[in-house]
């Protein structure tokens, strides 16, 4: 239903630039006022799953409850609405992915399973917002990211997502999630932090 909106409302814009014989040069105008109205609300999922190294009777383990986005109500401090702190980690094993904030001196902890900033770029500058994350556990092995799109807000304003381990730049246009494909071997107990910045249009 989201998307038959979004889309109707694609039209009827390109039907009012057309109508106001706004030249073809002139369609990514009309687009770009449709990302700026549409791309203040998403949410996308990350999911971190991992295989236990040399040992067949472990069943994999995945961390999925994270999320990143922006919303127009939120900013980049804590806002209780939307950041949600991450669950403690049982008694057996476990992977984590969360998003470390420190500085917000939360009274409950500093890692977030959900994190949602404002979006407000100044003019003239490129159109990115970015989070840091961390992966960890408590066994050693293999670990695998993914993402998922969960809602249908203006996705096909995101230019790309790029995710960076220290030398190592991970690539995805346009949602095709399919580019990014991130595997890695994880000590126990050691922490790999990733940046992932956001590009839009």
């Amino acid at each position: 239903m989201k998307k038959y909106i979004l889309l109707q409302s694609l039209l009827i814009f390109l039907f009012q630039c057309d109508s106001n014989s706004i030249s073809i040069s002139d369609n990514s105008q009309c687009y770009d006022t449709i990302c700026e109205e549409n791309n203040s609300n998403f949410l996308l999922q990350i999911s971190v799953s991992m295989t236990p190294y040399d040992n067949q009777s472990f069943e994999q383990i995945v961390d999925s409850e994270n999320y990143f986005g922006v919303h127009v109500d939120a900013t980049d401090g804590y806002d209780a609405n939307y950041d949600i702190l991450e669950s403690p980690n049982g008694p057996s094993s476990w992977v984590s992915l969360y998003f470390p904030h420190a500085e917000w001196n939360h009274p409950l902890g500093d890692n977030f399973t959900q994190d949602v900033k404002g979006i407000l770029f100044d003019s003239g500058s490129d159109k990115i917002v970015q989070w840091m994350f961390n992966v960890e556990s408590n066994i050693y092995g293999t670990i695998n990211l993914s993402f998922a799109a969960i809602d249908d807000y203006c996705y096909e304003c995101i230019k790309s997502i790029k995710i960076i381990l220290e030398d190592d730049i991970y690539t995805s246009y346009d949602m095709n999630f399919n580019d990014i494909n991130i595997s890695r071997f994880l000590q126990q107990n050691q922490i790999l932090s990733f940046n992932l910045l956001v590009e839009f249009n």
